[in-house]
């Protein structure tokens, strides 16, 4: 639909994201506003933005849908209207530049993005799992003290009223029913709580010989392991903010690049690039990396980075070129047989 087409060629993201009232650093970093943040982990790009700790994503039409509960249509109609936009103006000079031509700076901060997110999306998924195993394990400690309490504590009233049995008359006889009856009664209360701790650790694959003192310390391992992932996602995100600032100034220096020279040179750089990832990663998590949860991320910021999209324009580009190289010599090929 041409009113589409009219917002991505003529409407900045970062531009509409500060008319709406987000304050975007030079970096482009920005404070979410689709989630509680409190540091900024929202990028913002001319064309595109995504979070690195919700990770919404998408384009200028999207953004603004998703900030003001719009449906895309209604969106861009809001667009087209606070930027004095009309369906019949054509694209300008400089929007049709600016889309067919990526900068190195912007090719180079991509890559430095896809180390980063790559990072920031396997830290925030190995929180997540530790959290779900923290909220399932601490619940369940509690549950296994009280259970053990709950032993303890009818195993030395058991022993007090068997004891108390013991020493009694043989002539109290009502008061010895009464005790034999309170012993059944113990009893199977200590037979209903034995099977209950014995069901809570074949759920949680510990034995009791190593849960009193175990499982304790796996828990504090976890929330220590959390801990350390908090501490490195701040550093990475520090890490993100100081990659962006030093190839900021890069971004006049390729005005005049041919794009798929930007391409080519993209894909030299970026196998490095996540080879620094995983390297990184499997530092954090030793014995515990996963490749799959890695590969996963990867997929994430490609879709992020709309790469199938830019692929397939620099083979259409290159096709192009091929099929102007081959006219020539076709024409070359003719003369001669002539």
């Amino acid at each position: 639909m041409r009113i589409f087409e009219i917002i991505k060629e003529n409407v900045n993201l970062r531009e509409a994201a500060e008319l709406y009232g987000i304050d975007v650093n030079r970096y482009g970093k920005a404070l979410c506003p689709f989630h509680n943040d409190r540091h900024p982990s929202l990028y913002v790009a001319d064309d595109h933005y995504y979070c690195f700790a919700c990770g919404e994503h998408g384009d200028v039409i999207d953004f603004v849908g998703r900030l003001f509960q719009l449906s895309p249509y209604n969106a861009a109609r809001k667009l087209m209207a606070d930027f004095h936009l009309s369906p019949d103006k054509p694209p300008s000079a400089a929007a049709l530049h600016a889309k067919r031509i990526r900068t190195e700076a912007q090719q180079l901060m991509e890559n430095e993005r896809l180390c980063f997110s790559v990072l920031s999306d396997y830290l925030r998924k190995g929180k997540e799992r530790l959290n779900t195993s923290l909220n399932t394990l601490r619940p369940a400690l509690a549950q296994y003290n009280q259970v053990a309490k709950d032993i303890r504590d009818k195993t030395k009233e058991r022993r007090s009223v068997l004891s108390e049995k013991k020493a009694l008359s043989a002539v109290h006889v009502f008061r010895h029913r009464e005790l034999a009856a309170k012993i059944a009664a113990l009893t199977e209360d200590l037979e209903e709580l034995r099977s209950e701790k014995n069901l809570l650790l074949a759920s949680l694959a510990y034995t009791e010989e190593d849960a009193a003192e175990q499982f304790p310390k796996d828990i504090a391992a976890m929330e220590q392991s959390l801990k350390r992932l908090e501490e490195r996602e701040q550093k990475y995100s520090a890490e993100l903010d100081a990659a962006l600032n030093e190839y900021a100034g890069l971004r006049e220096q390729a005005q005049g690049f041919d794009p798929v020279q930007l391409y080519e040179a993209r894909q030299a750089i970026r196998p490095g690039k996540e080879q620094e990832a995983e390297s990184r990663a499997q530092q954090v998590y030793g014995e515990k990396y996963s490749p799959l949860l890695m590969f996963d991320s990867k997929k994430a910021v490609s879709r992020m980075l709309h790469e199938d999209m830019e692929r397939q324009a620099v083979r259409r580009m290159m096709r192009r070129a091929q099929e102007g190289q081959q006219i020539p010599q076709k024409k070359k090929d003719k003369g001669q047989e002539r």
